[in-house]
């Protein structure tokens, strides 16, 4: 039955003078102990001080009592042993806890070395599970829900066909308990599950269901052929089946292309003859074959990777395997775009004109560049190439924050709907949210980027003169005007002179003029790319690290 009048809660500590009210509408208890109910999960709200209070002394162990139809019940708290949330709206507050499980404790490692003296020592880990309760909060009869949770938290094998036998069995044996639940709203159950040392009664479960035959392993036909009795270790069981595990492996992963067994197409040695005879060189045979690889996963219009060391000819591999599949297509010409940074643009000019026979590059360092390449490629019969660093493809418009502070109500406001800003504080294990700060809108990122109310864009266009509530320090970020006193207490700040003194020149002059240096509204190119050349270009992507380098075909 749904109930609907709040429960009130109350905690006092007599000796400092302490009282707390607040009203519950969820209350998970266990009951197992009648001379000690534990509180394992509960959500009350009231105004913001007394229900962070309240929480506060809820998770550091203090016993409340809650006003019950049956009468006043005290419940004794797990100190530390919550997870905590608190949300605010306004002047009214709302908190939830919810009891983790034993299982937090670390788990203790021990070092297992293999006793066979021929082979070589082999470390083996193995965890150890402690005792431990676990609680899981599912929806009200789902023992598809429960059994998919227990399965995530415990450590023996189970399989779905096991389920119906192995709730029925832990809720015979008192093993996996159900508590007693009480919600305005919600319906909901919460369980717990008592776990021995390494879940061993968890397995003897299984066990006594196996050798009852009231569940079997699908597939098991109950037979024992020896093949595991002489395996120990790693290394004896990859020496017994090895073999077969390679087999099966090469059976399942096909190679686009295999050089034993097939021939290069003619477009990649047509190309090959040109790079001959432009360098004097032609590619080697492993080039040739990544190269008709990529050229079969183009023509199936999917993406494509090269991984290689430095200098292994992945730009003429990339450009070899996108001029193939265009020949390989009937095209006569193609418009390519390629990506790259900035410092290897004109060798991928370069590296084009040697490769690809009637073909002509250029770097594109705009939106109008791009128009009058594509106006060469359209007027002539010729393939295309326009390479474009990465830093100009994304290189656009400044954005700013678009939020305003609001004095009266304290907060920053979306600016379409107007409601406050909120932010999510951690607290150790405690989690719960409050107003956004002017630190949180110091970059944009995907947390403040849009109101999670109405969906808007909470940052806008900025331009270098355009003087607003914020004010942008370089890399730093933005400060608001009103606050940028607390910045300067932070570790970086102090640290660096230039910092400081920026950030205290808009502290000693909050409405003093500062120009954003690099704002200017710019549309970025690969937006433009995007919107307005679909499917008018094949485009490769090469990204570099210290180490290695890829490169992707698309």
């Amino acid at each position: 039955m749904v109930k609907t009048k709040l429960l009130k809660v109350s905690y006092r500590d007599t000796a400092n003078a302490i009282s707390l009210t607040a009203y519950a509408d969820t209350l998970a208890i266990d009951v197992s102990n009648p001379e000690k109910k534990v509180l394992i999960a509960i959500r009350f709200g009231g105004d913001p001080e007394p229900v962070r209070a309240m929480s506060d002394a809820i998770y550091g162990g203090g016993d409340i009592d809650v006003e019950m139809k049956a009468g006043t019940v005290r419940l004794s708290a797990l100190t530390k042993q919550y997870k905590r949330q608190i949300s605010k709206d306004g002047v009214y507050a709302e908190a939830s806890l919810t009891a983790l499980d034993d299982a937090d404790v670390s788990a203790k490692k021990k070092k297992k070395v293999s006793s066979n003296e021929q082979e070589t020592h082999e470390e083996q880990t193995e965890i150890e599970l402690p005792p431990r309760t676990c609680y899981f909060f599912c929806p009200q009869g789902d023992d598809e829900r429960l059994f998919e949770d227990i399965d995530r938290k415990v450590g023996v094998p189970l399989i779905p066909e096991f389920r119906e036998y192995f709730l029925d069995a832990l809720r015979g044996k008192g093993i996996l308990r159900h508590l007693n639940v009480w919600s305005c709203h919600d319906k909901f159950d919460v369980w717990a599950l008592r776990c021995a040392k390494d879940d061993k009664n968890l397995a003897d479960v299984l066990d006594e269901g196996l050798k009852k035959g009231k569940i079997h392993i699908p597939g098991a036909d109950g037979k024992d052929d020896g093949a595991f009795d002489s395996i120990d270790g790693v290394t004896s069981y990859l020496r017994e089946f090895g073999v077969s595990m390679a087999n099966k492996i090469k059976a399942r992963f096909n190679p686009l292309f295999d050089p034993a067994s097939e021939k290069l197409s003619d477009e990649i040695m047509l190309v090959n003859k040109n790079i001959f005879a432009h360098t004097g060189y032609s590619l080697y045979d492993a080039q040739l074959a990544c190269a008709e690889a990529l050229k079969r996963k183009v023509m199936q219009r999917q993406p494509a990777v090269i991984v290689a060391e430095c200098g292994s000819g992945k730009t003429k591999i990339g450009a070899t395997a996108l001029y193939a599949a265009h020949l390989a297509e009937g095209k006569s010409k193609s418009f390519n775009i390629v990506m790259c940074p900035s410092h290897v643009t004109h060798k991928w000019v370069r590296e084009i004109e040697e490769t690809i026979p009637g073909s002509f590059g250029g770097v594109i360092r705009n939106i109008t560049d791009m128009q009058r390449f594509y106006a060469i490629y359209k007027a002539g019969n010729r393939s295309a190439f326009a390479v474009i660093s990465k830093e100009k493809a994304r290189d656009g418009y400044m954005k700013a924050p678009a939020v305003r502070f609001h004095k009266r109500k304290h907060a920053f406001l979306c600016p379409r709907c107007y409601k406050p800003v909120e932010m999510d504080i951690v607290d150790g294990p405690s989690k719960y949210r409050t107003y956004a700060d002017s630190e949180y809108f110091m970059n944009e990122n995907s947390k403040n980027h849009k109101c999670e109310h109405c969906g808007e864009v909470m940052w806008s266009p900025l331009e270098a003169h355009e003087q607003t509530e914020w004010v942008k320090i370089g890399d730093y970020g933005f400060v608001h005007r009103k606050f940028v006193y607390r910045h300067l207490g932070k570790r970086n700040v102090r640290k660096s002179a230039k910092l400081r003194k920026a950030i205290s020149e808009v502290s000693e002059n909050p409405d003093g003029v500062f120009i954003a240096r690099g704002a200017y509204r710019a549309f970025p190119l690969s937006t433009y790319i995007r919107r307005h050349m679909k499917g008018k270009k094949t485009a490769v992507r090469e990204t570099r690290w210290r180490r290695s380098r890829r490169r992707r075909i698309r």
